[in-house]
C-alpha cells in the first residue's frame, strides 16, 4: 500500500498577542459571547519586523534537517496573505530555507482551502510517482488584515504558520487516499480586494455557506465510503475554525447526517470528539490556510488515550466557495511527535508580548501602511520591547528593510 501523508509538524504563532477581554472592555463587548460563542481567549499578532514570509520560514526552520532539505522536490505555500501580485513568497523561503535548485515553489490562493488543496496536491504528486522519491514541504502562513472594526468579526482574526513534511513516511498522520467529498458554489461573503484590506461583506451569508458545504462535501464523501454514515466511523472530528466555536454547530450538523440528534448526545459527542482539538486556536485566532493543520496538531498533543490508526474526519472551508471533506489516520508516532513539538510551541506562545488595545491599533495601521508601499527598517532598539527576548540570537527570520516595494530579511 502505498502509504502518503504527514512526517513531521511545526508551528509558529509570532511574538505579539491581544487578550479578547481587553478588546472586549475596550469595545464595550460581551465578554460571555466570546468566551462562550467564538470559544477563543487570545489571538496571535505580528511585529512589522515579520510578515508572510518570516513566518513560513521561521514556522519550518527548525523542523527540517539537512538530509530533509536535500529530500525536498515540491515546496507549496498555502496562503491569504501574499505579499506580490507576481512573485510567490515561496521563492523568498526557500532561499531561506536553503532547500535545493531543483525543486518546484509556488503559492496557491484558494481562501482557507488553500491548505487542504495543497496536501491534496503534495499527495497526488507522491502518489503518482513522478516525485522520484522526493518529499513535498507545505507551508501554511497568513495573517489577518486592517478588517472593520467595532465588529464581531475583529474578535475572531488571528495569525501564525504551520509547517507539514509529507512523505511516505507518514508517522505523524496517515492520508486515506481516494476517500474525499468537494463541494463548490460561488458566494461572495468574505474577500481581500486590496492586499492591505480584508472585508466580510455578510457574516450570515458565510456561515450558511460554511454549513452548506459541510453537508455537500460529505455526502460525496459518503457516496464513496457509506461506511462513514455511521458516527461510529470517526474516532475524531476535525473543522476549519474562522474561530472555535464554529465547531459547536459543524459538528451538530455532521451529527445529524448521521442520524444522530439530542442536545445530551450531541453535546457528548463534542466533548469527546472535538474539544481537544480547539486548544490552540483557542490561543492563536484565526490562522485560515493552517487551521486544520493546527486543529490536527491540537488533537494529536491534548487528546487523552489516542491510539495510532484512529480515524480523524476533517472538514476543510475556503469563503468563495470550495469546501472538502476527508479523513487521516494518527500516525505510529503521532503522539511523541506532538508531545515534542508541543513544548516549544507552548514556549513561544508563552513569551509572546501581550499587547494593550491602543498598542494594538496603531501597529494594525502601521501594517497596513506597511502593506501599501511605505519605506521600513526594522528598528532593533523599538521592537515593542520584544527584539532581545523573542528574535536576537534565535536565529530567526526578519524583515529587515522595504525599499520602493523591495524586501531585505535577515537572520538574527
Amino acid at each position: 500500500m502505498n502509504t502518503i501523508g504527514i512526517e513531521k509538524i511545526s508551528i509558529y504563532p509570532s511574538s505579539l498577542a491581544l487578550r479578547l477581554s481587553d478588546l472586549a472592555h475596550a469595545r464595550v463587548g460581551d465578554r460571555k459571547y466570546i468566551q462562550e460563542t467564538l470559544m477563543v481567549s487570545t489571538r496571535s499578532l505580528v511585529p512589522l519586523c515579520e510578515d508572510a514570509v518570516t513566518l513560513a520560514v521561521n514556522s519550518a526552520k527548525e523542523m527540517l534537517t539537512n538530509e530533509d532539505r536535500s529530500d525536498i522536490g515540491l515546496f507549496i505555500i498555502a496562503t491569504e496573505s501574499g505579499l506580490d501580485q507576481e512573485k510567490a513568497i515561496s521563492t523568498w523561503a526557500h532561499r531561506y530555507l536553503n532547500l535545493p535548485a531543483a525543486c518546484r515553489v509556488f503559492e496557491l490562493k484558494s481562501a482557507c482551502h488553500a491548505g487542504a488543496a495543497s496536501l491534496k496536491m503534495a499527495e497526488s504528486w507522491i502518489y503518482s510517482g513522478l516525485n522520484r522519491d522526493k518529499k513535498a514541504l507545505l507551508i501554511n502562513v497568513d495573517i489577518s488584515n486592517n478588517m472593520t472594526r467595532h465588529g464581531m468579526m475583529e474578535y475572531s482574526l488571528g495569525a501564525g504558520a504551520v509547517a507539514l513534511l509529507i512523505s511516505n513516511k507518514p508517522l505523524f498522520a496517515v492520508i486515506e487516499t481516494g476517500k474525499s467529498g468537494v463541494h463548490t458554489h460561488e458566494v461572495t461573503d468574505v474577500i481581500r480586494p486590496l492586499p492591505w484590506k480584508e472585508i466580510a461583506f455578510d457574516v450570515q451569508a458565510s456561515l450558511y455557506s460554511y454549513m452548506d458545504g459541510l453537508e455537500g462535501a460529505f455526502a460525496e464523501y459518503c457516496q464513496i465510503t457509506p461506511e462513514a454514515k455511521d458516527t461510529a466511523y470517526f474516532n475524531y472530528n476535525i473543522y476549519h475554525l474562522p474561530f472555535p466555536g464554529i465547531s459547536k454547530e459543524a459538528h451538530k450538523v455532521l451529527l445529524e447526517l448521521q442520524g444522530i440528534f439530542g442536545i445530551e448526545a450531541i453535546a457528548a459527542s463534542f466533548k469527546k470528539k472535538v474539544i481537544p482539538s480547539l486548544y490552540y486556536s483557542q490561543q492563536m485566532g484565526a490562522t485560515y490556510c493552517g487551521s486544520i493543520f493546527l486543529s490536527l496538531f491540537s488533537l494529536v498533543s491534548q487528546a487523552q488515550g489516542l491510539k495510532p490508526g484512529e480515524r480523524i474526519g476533517i472538514y476543510s472551508y475556503g469563503s468563495g466557495s470550495c469546501a472538502e471533506y476527508f479523513s487521516m489516520l494518527v500516525g505510529e508516532q503521532a503522539v511523541a511527535i506532538a508531545r515534542q513539538q508541543a513544548k516549544k510551541l507552548d514556549a513561544l506562545l508563552a513569551q509572546r508580548k501581550i499587547l494593550d488595545v491602543p498598542a494594538y491599533e496603531q501597529l494594525e495601521e502601521a501594517r497596513s501602511a506597511q502593506m501599501q508601499g511605505q519605506g521600513y527598517k526594522a528598528d532593533e532598539n523599538n521592537m515593542l520591547d520584544g527584539y532581545a527576548r523573542y528574535y536576537s540570537g534565535n536565529d530567526r527570520l526578519i524583515l529587515e528593510h522595504i525599499d520602493n516595494y523591495l524586501r531585505g530579511y535577515r537572520y538574527v
